[in-house]
């Protein structure tokens, strides 16, 4: 059979033997429609020939026009398709960009914290509970007990369990290094470090052994694993320098650390030992072939295999010159890591930064598609496994900001452009997003022509790849 993918698309739809779109109503629907009208075609005895753009050129077996016309109705109802809808609610909650989410094992979405206008920065935390597909309400969440401050920009990441973890972020008077958990339920819990510390500097080993923990930073990529370790990369941090007292520099890291909650222990797992050099001198986090330099601002995803992934970002790329602490770049690297093995792979794309956009043919994978060169894009993995991606601030548009929705499939290792830019919602970055199955998502907030308070819900027709 053919190789080509649209191709191999249509046949399958053409016979109904396997089915050629994801398992979604919508798209069942289609293929049933297709299906129907092909069989009847063959019951009145026309060997129908559907004449679809896609449709792989075969010698044509009849006058069977008509029958073509049927099914190709049919057919256009099942082509890749995306759309916005907003949500209109009186119960929204504020307006605000950088926020920590996540979604708990019984699919309601969550969000904490962020940046706003007064107060500058939330620690509010609000459930989303889904009725029906399109159909939820808001609910703000009490405080009560122990609370984390107020914050922006923290890393975060969801257990098994549909606990959040939340690490870090930054507030008007510096950068934290706490770690919390949060029980639907029960309540928070602070794990590691302190409440109200700023800007202290990380704990790397050393030959004398020892208690070793991350330090402050905002912006970090986190995951959790298998076994509910905590994983954390990266972020904008202070550092302390030779001959002066306290943390007085801030930039990007690439250090690699795992929280073990049975413990309550943290481990270094690689990367570069900061201080800095001095202003001025070389970076010793650059991108590498075999990791990823130091940055924050990056998205991540943890696919169905337990492998943690992240993409773009600001930080250092595999030039390192003349990049200094001064002038991190915006990134468009994709990385995996296994957890099992300890080891990055780089993905597809290029490992030197600032590129741009490469959006090639709607719904088509290719090689040579990429989402070029953005930091604090919207992140999410649907219930196949792929990695979704949506806007960011970049450096080859006027405003500077992206609302482009792209979805990388893991087994072709591509990308595919799915939406935008235009249509549907604005262009921003620092997006809360949540998944709620194949091509069924919702978005909230950020920041584009100011702070944001709007909530989205996108679904379509899209190909499993």
């Amino acid at each position: 059979m053919a190789t080509d993918r649209s191709m191999t698309i249509v046949l399958l739809a053409i016979v109904a033997a396997v089915p050629c779109y994801a398992a979604s109503p919508e798209q069942v629907q289609c293929e049933k429609a297709a299906d129907i009208a092909y069989q009847s075609c063959l019951a009145q005895g026309i060997p129908c020939v559907p004449q679809e753009p896609n449709c792989p050129t075969t010698p044509h077996r009849g006058n069977a026009a008509q029958c073509a016309a049927i099914y190709n109705s049919a057919y256009a109802r099942c082509q890749p398709s995306f759309n916005w809808t907003p949500y209109t609610s009186a119960s929204l909650p504020p307006p605000r960009e950088v926020p920590a989410y996540w979604t708990d094992s019984l699919g309601n979405f969550w969000l904490f914290g962020g940046f706003d206008t007064l107060p500058p920065d939330l620690n509010d935390l609000w459930k989303f509970t889904r009725r029906s597909s399109t159909v939820g309400a808001w609910t703000q969440i009490p405080q009560s007990g122990t609370w984390p401050t107020m914050r922006h920009s923290p890393a975060f990441a969801s257990d098994a369990s549909g606990n959040l973890w939340l690490f870090g972020g930054q507030n008007g008077s510096g950068t934290l290094g706490d770690l919390w958990e949060f029980t639907p339920g029960k309540g928070w819990q602070l794990r590691s470090g302190s409440a109200t510390a700023l800007n202290q500097a990380s704990v790397y080993p050393t030959s004398e052994g020892g208690a070793v923990m991350p330090g402050a930073r905002s912006g970090a990529i986190a995951w959790t694993d298998a076994n509910g370790n905590f994983w954390l990369f990266g972020g904008n941090a202070w550092y302390f320098v030779s001959g002066t007292s306290g943390a007085t520099l801030q930039g990007p890291l690439n250090d690699l650390w795992m929280f073990s909650p049975g413990s309550g222990t943290w481990t270094f797992m690689g990367g570069a030992q900061m201080p800095h050099t001095m202003p001025g001198q070389p970076v010793t986090d650059c991108t590498s072939t075999s990791s990823p330099g130091g940055r924050y601002g990056a998205s991540g995803w943890t696919d169905p295999n337990g492998n943690f992934w992240l993409y773009g970002g600001i930080g250092f790329d595999d030039t390192c010159n003349p990049n200094t602490l001064a002038n991190p770049v915006l990134l468009n690297d994709l990385w995996e890591f296994s957890p099992t093995a300890r080891t990055w792979t780089a993905g597809p794309g290029s490992l030197t930064g600032g590129q741009g956009v490469s959006y090639g043919t709607i719904a088509q994978a290719s090689p040579s598609n990429t989402p070029g060169a953005r930091a604090y894009a919207t992140s999410w993995t649907d219930s196949h496994g792929n990695l979704w991606l949506y806007g960011g601030m970049n450096q080859s548009t006027s405003s500077g900001l992206y609302n482009d929705l792209w979805e990388y499939s893991r087994s072709a290792a591509e990308w595919i452009w799915i939406s935008g830019p235009g249509g549907g919602p604005g262009a921003r970055y620092g997006a809360a997003g949540w998944s709620a199955g194949f091509a069924d998502f919702w978005i909230f907030g950020g920041f584009g022509q100011g702070i944001l308070g709007d909530f989205w819900h996108g679904t379509g027709i899209v190909y499993d790849w």
